[in-house]
């Protein structure tokens, strides 16, 4: 084998082989953004899509400014999770379990 082959193969192995084990936030914050996400997405449901779309825009920017979250930070975590389909059900069973709380409490 060459030298030429030898260095693609294990540059392209080294590329290939690389996949960051831990998200840019932890699982805590990613779900406490995802929740205030969802209720976003929520209390913006009815909108049109004109209004929806600059609403969201302020939205978002309140919600990762609250958690002191970049919003590259946050699409790299949730990007990191959509990867790993097991991660992201613990995620979204985490994130399902907040808003359950935060119901339960609105109704009493």
């Amino acid at each position: 084998m060459s030298w030429k082959a030898i260095f693609c193969f294990s540059f392209l192995a080294t590329i290939g082989c690389h996949r960051p084990e831990r998200p840019p936030l932890d699982m805590k914050k990613l779900v406490e953004v995802l929740v205030d996400i969802h209720l976003a997405e929520a209390a913006m449901q009815n909108l049109t899509i004109s209004v929806k779309d600059s609403i969201a825009t302020r939205y978002y920017q309140q919600i990762y400014t609250i958690h002191g979250v970049k919003e590259e930070d946050f699409d790299s975590a949730f990007t990191f999770v959509k990867q790993r389909p097991k991660l992201m059900a613990k995620v979204y069973e985490r994130v399902v379990e907040e808003l359950n709380k935060k119901k339960i409490k609105s109704d009493n």
